[in-house]
């Protein structure tokens, strides 16, 4: 392994492999076959069952802009109606709870910096966003 990188596994999946770039996670699996596939959290795209396609990095442009925020991923969530839908995972500057009216806030923040239909519809507040994982999510984000 190289610096920086660990092996993760659980026994209902393949191995995973995190390497740490300081910020957010590359998550790399490695399958049965031993081909290995990298997935960096900032550059997936949501790929909406309408044909519209969000890219993570625009989001997290304009959320790294408010003045509360530390650091920002957006992932993709499954989504009933549409296939997909992005989320915002955020760190909050200066150990600054997160709310449900704050998580109106940033919505509302891209809202008006990006069109309407790439706007994150959750935000999830983490202490520490480096040391952040899938799991870490409150149930329902």
């Amino acid at each position: 392994m190289f610096p920086g990188v660990h092996a993760l596994s659980a026994p209902e999946r393949p191995a995973v492999i995190m390497a740490e770039s300081g910020r957010v996670p590359t998550f790399v699996e490695l399958e049965h076959h031993s081909a290995l596939f990298a997935s960096a959290i900032r550059e997936m795209v949501v790929h909406r069952g309408d044909g519209v396609n969000i890219y993570p990095q625009e989001i997290e442009n304009v959320l790294a802009l408010h003045p509360k925020m530390s650091d920002v991923a957006v992932i993709r969530a499954p989504d009933p109606d549409m296939g997909e839908r992005a989320k915002a995972v955020v760190q909050l500057r200066g150990g600054l709870g997160g709310s449900d009216e704050l998580a109106t806030e940033l919505m509302a923040h891209v809202c008006r910096s990006i069109a309407h239909h790439k706007t994150p519809r959750s935000v999830g507040f983490v202490d520490e966003l480096h040391d952040w994982q899938p799991a870490d999510l409150p149930n329902g984000f």
